[in-house]
């Protein structure tokens, strides 16, 4: 496993050490940005919640830093446009009954970056990143029916339905995986252009 943050043509997805995040639960900016090189973009600073769940998961298990979340920055600005990262280390048992050896990914783009294809060229970018790191060979998104942006981002990534849950907090989700010849396909698949654009939901 490597520390070396994600190159994609538009954009640096940088890792957020813990002691990037304790920074930010503070709201000590200055900081942060020892740890995290961007721009940072003020809402990080009010999302309390993931970052007291994402430090709760690095005190319960210090390996989960390798696949902890990702400022999402623009290469060109340096811009922080938002975050993107895996839930879990590979093969979660909460995961098993719907596929094993496999990893469950989120994001978000903040509101004044989104319908420029961030969220799609971040997550190829994760997707192939833990692939030729650590041969994760299946990667799971759990998606509202009614987030047709996220939707229309995971078939163009190659996922596909295999069941749903009821989550607590956001109702009803869609469980969709990428994995086979679909996930090669997008590892082999060139990096989209810089410029491509496309619709960016809002996680």
């Amino acid at each position: 496993m490597t520390h070396e943050e994600i190159m994609t043509p538009r954009l640096v997805l940088w890792r957020m050490p813990k002691a990037f995040l304790e920074a930010s639960l503070r709201d000590d900016i200055v900081a942060a940005r020892q740890f995290v090189d961007l721009n940072l973009y003020p809402e990080w600073f009010d999302e309390k919640s993931i970052i007291r769940i994402r430090l709760e998961d690095l005190k319960q298990d210090a390996a989960y830093s390798d696949w902890s979340l990702r400022a999402i920055g623009l290469r060109s600005t340096r811009e922080m446009v938002g975050h993107i990262g895996f839930h879990s280390a590979p093969d979660p048992p909460y995961l098993r009954p719907w596929a094993r050896d496999a990893i469950e990914f989120g994001y978000t783009v903040y509101e004044p970056f989104r319908a420029c294809g961030y969220a799609q060229e971040a997550a190829a970018g994760l997707i192939r990143w833990a692939r030729r790191a650590s041969g994760v060979s299946r990667f799971v998104v759990t998606v509202s029916p009614e987030n047709k942006a996220s939707q229309a981002i995971a078939a163009k990534l190659g996922f596909r339905k295999i069941g749903e849950h009821l989550d607590e907090v956001d109702g009803l989700e869609e469980v969709l995986l990428l994995e086979g010849s679909a996930l090669e396909t997008l590892i082999e698949a060139p990096d989209a252009p810089a410029g491509a654009a496309g619709a960016d939901p809002p996680g």
